[in-house]
């Protein structure tokens, strides 16, 4: 039964359309789950605009290692809270107040455990220890 996206879709699909951003089927998708699932933080100025946005999945570590492998995204909504591992899908934020989304970003994603994100086609997988993050290598199944 089909049931509509929160208010927050809309919120987040603004902010891409207001930096003139291209949205493709699978992006929308991702907007979409991420605001059901609640896996997404809007940025905020002081005036209460919105500077930006950040969206992920609560993974397995299968998801990643699929990923990684064929660079196939989570595209059901229990892969959005079935696990541990924060992989990030989108980031969008404005220029012209980039430190003071960029302190917002690291505040909110620095107390994040295990982050996965990809970038020109690699899978890369980074983990706190000790209170810094450190690169480690995807293992082949």
């Amino acid at each position: 039964m089909y049931q509509p996206p929160p208010e927050s879709f809309g919120i987040l699909c603004d902010i891409r359309s207001y930096r003139w951003l291209n949205s493709s089927p699978e992006q929308l998708m991702h907007l979409r789950l991420s605001a059901k699932a609640g896996t997404f933080k809007i940025f905020w100025d002081q005036h209460s605009r919105p500077l930006g946005y950040a969206i992920w999945a609560n993974v397995c570590r299968e998801s990643v290692q699929r990923l990684a492998r064929n660079g196939r995204y989570p595209i059901y909504g229990f892969e959005w809270n079935d696990g541990r591992i924060c992989l990030v899908l989108d980031v969008i934020f404005n220029n012209i107040d980039r430190e003071q989304v960029l302190s917002q970003f690291k505040k909110f994603f620095g107390r994040r455990r295990v982050i996965a994100y990809r970038k020109r086609s690699t899978t890369r997988l980074l983990i706190r220890r000790r209170g810094r993050y450190e690169r480690i290598s995807l293992r082949p199944d």
